[in-house]
């Protein structure tokens, strides 16, 4: 860390928020957001002051994907420019330009920050993560106590299940931060403590009774535990699969018990009002109708909600971007994709955390095929907290092994 105090604080108050942004998702998505916000702008300040000259070598070993990212945005701006609600679609590009500008200014400052800080940022995270598991669960409790009263668990869930379903995003995350901290002599201490945690996250998420949420929990945790097995990691094993699996045996229990109804509910898939998958199948439907009338550019950004009476979004990613900016959208943010999928993919050996950090990055866009829309602010700050931190680990773990890009 810089010898400047005020450069150290600014480095310190950087990775503080970056590390803590999306834990504090239980306390609120504006929260989340604010201290995200923050991270990124103290952050700046703090590379301006001390890096300045590392910013031009960032952005040029980086055009591949600022180039995708600003095709996508200026695509996104034609479209809604050529849309039925031009102003409406307008604007939101313009929060997009802002969320992706967000995105690159903290990949920027995790890029450019001292080893130190780096390390502040992933001990943050498990912090700020074990603290809002105690919340998250008491959360998921509360709604499963008040199942009977139907409004009052309407309102839970409806607040309850997208939560779940970001905190079973960063599971694989949190496994891969405490196996990577498992050094010196510290298995079984660090093991016995980051199972307990795990185990409470995921009872929290399985409580929460979103399918979607318990699927991403099982998938990314799955995803992780064969990553580090193929890596020869098989410590991953003991500290994820059984506390994920206990997590599972204990809400089965306690649903069955307290809430049969969320059970039943839960275990239909398709009823008469709302149609196969809760409605998803027809949100899916109507999206691919709005594409097919307008292939290359789509109907313009979040115009689908404005279109579509029954549906405020598409319910599936590649959906979405399909309707609202075409197949040249998609284009654009596929080679965005795939760079980030090669990245992920050679950083693997550097160790658990790099693990970690691919399987939470897979399990966001696997939730995003069935949840929630990927224009939402809070949703893609979840996957910018996530690039954030991994980044940040996977750095640590490559300088650990001897590879100077890490240092």
């Amino acid at each position: 860390m810089p010898s400047n105090r005020i450069d150290r604080g600014l480095w310190t108050l950087s990775m503080c928020c970056l590390g803590a942004a999306a834990p504090l998702l239980s306390l609120g998505r504006i929260t989340m957001l604010a201290v995200f916000a923050l991270g990124v702008l103290t952050g700046l300040a703090a590379v301006l002051r001390t890096r300045r000259g590392g910013l031009g070598t960032l952005v040029r070993d980086n055009w591949l994907p600022v180039g995708a990212a600003l095709a996508f945005l200026a695509i996104a701006l034609l479209s809604s420019l050529l849309s039925e609600w031009p102003d409406r679609a307008a604007l939101k590009t313009g929060d997009l330009a802002l969320q992706c500008a967000m995105l690159f200014g903290a990949l920027a400052v995790v890029g450019l920050a001292p080893r130190e800080a780096r390390r502040l940022l992933v001990l943050v995270f498990l912090g700020t993560f074990a603290a809002s598991v105690l919340y998250t669960l008491g959360d998921s409790s509360n709604c499963v106590a008040n199942a009977e009263i139907k409004e009052l668990y309407r309102w839970c869930t409806k607040r309850g299940r997208h939560r779940g379903t970001a905190f079973a995003v960063l599971l694989p995350l949190a496994i891969g931060f405490y196996l990577s901290n498992i050094r010196d002599g510290r298995e079984r201490r660090i093991g016995l403590g980051g199972s307990a945690v795990i185990c409470m996250l995921a009872l929290a998420v399985f409580l929460s009774s979103s399918r979607t949420a318990s699927l991403v929990a099982f998938g990314g945790v799955g995803l992780f535990v064969i990553l580090s097995a193929l890596q020869g990691r098989f410590r991953a094993v003991w500290l994820a699969a059984p506390a994920v699996a206990a997590a599972f045996v204990i809400s089965a229990t306690v649903l069955e018990l307290y809430a049969p109804n969320i059970v039943d509910a839960r275990l239909q898939l398709s009823n008469p009002e709302l149609g196969a998958f809760n409605g998803r199948e027809a949100a899916w439907r109507a999206a691919i109708d709005l594409w097919s009338g307008h292939p290359w550019l789509g109907v313009g950004v979040w115009n689908y909600r404005y279109l579509i009476d029954d549906f405020g979004h598409a319910h599936n990613f590649i959906l979405e971007i399909m309707s609202d900016t075409g197949l040249l959208g998609l284009l654009a943010v596929t080679a965005l994709l795939l760079t980030l999928a090669l990245r992920l993919l050679r950083g693997l050996s550097n160790g658990p955390a790099s693990i970690g950090f691919a399987a939470s990055v897979a399990a966001f866009f696997a939730a995003s095929m069935a949840a929630t829309s990927i224009f939402y602010g809070w949703w893609l700050c979840i996957l910018f907290a996530v690039l954030a931190a991994g980044s940040a680990a996977s750095r640590i773990e490559a300088g650990d092994r001897g590879d100077p890009a890490g240092r």
